[in-house]
């Protein structure tokens, strides 16, 4: 199989961490001999922050306000994480990254130095109380009504932006789907949007 390289975004809550796990069960079902590398910054940042280093405490505080992490810190987790666990053939998933357009280009530098063509772009598309009622409902820590407001104003300041750029790109294959759907159906138009 082509190497898919997959960036999924939606608001938090929009269901985009069950579709990325969904999709890599469907790639290694179908194309075992290819491993697949999750770009999972947020994930990888909340485990960063449980570490008890000077960077860990700042990214500790940033989280806890409701912040986002700087670029800076971003690219370097994402280019150590490739630099380790990349090869030719494999396929790449990235759930909440980018999250602005600096990190939109930065993906494009990462796309031409590895030789990767071919960028798909799955936007679940799930409306601010939906997902609102969703993170209430998961129980997380920072899923605090206050810290849901600042990710929510983030997502239309920051990532909405995202959004318009990639569906305006002709070397982008951008596939929006309804979130609300069943997961099931989701993943079958995530699929089928990127014939695999």
């Amino acid at each position: 199989m082509k190497s898919q390289t997959v960036i999924f975004i939606g608001p938090q809550g929009s269901g985009k961490g069950t579709q990325v796990e969904r999709l890599t069960a469907y790639l290694h079902e179908n194309a075992p001999a290819q491993a697949v590398v999750p770009i999972e910054t947020g994930k990888g940042f909340r485990d960063l922050a449980k570490t008890d280093t000077y960077t860990a405490k700042r990214v500790q505080e940033i989280i806890t306000e409701g912040g986002l992490v700087p670029n800076f810190l971003t690219k370097a987790f994402v280019i150590k994480y490739l630099i380790k666990n990349l090869t030719k053939d494999s396929h790449i998933t990235m759930d909440g990254f980018p999250r602005n357009l600096v990190q939109v280009h930065f993906i494009d530098d990462l796309m031409k130095f590895y030789k990767r063509e071919g960028l798909s772009v799955v936007f679940l598309n799930v409306p601010e109380e939906v997902v609102r009622k969703r993170m209430q409902g998961r129980g997380r820590q920072d899923d605090t009504p206050e810290l849901i407001d600042e990710r929510l104003r983030l997502y239309r300041e920051q990532t909405k932006p995202i959004i318009a750029e990639y569906e305006t790109r002709d070397d982008i294959n951008f596939i929006r789907i309804d979130g609300e759907l069943p997961i099931a159906t989701v993943t079958k138009k995530i699929v089928e949007g990127l014939g695999i």
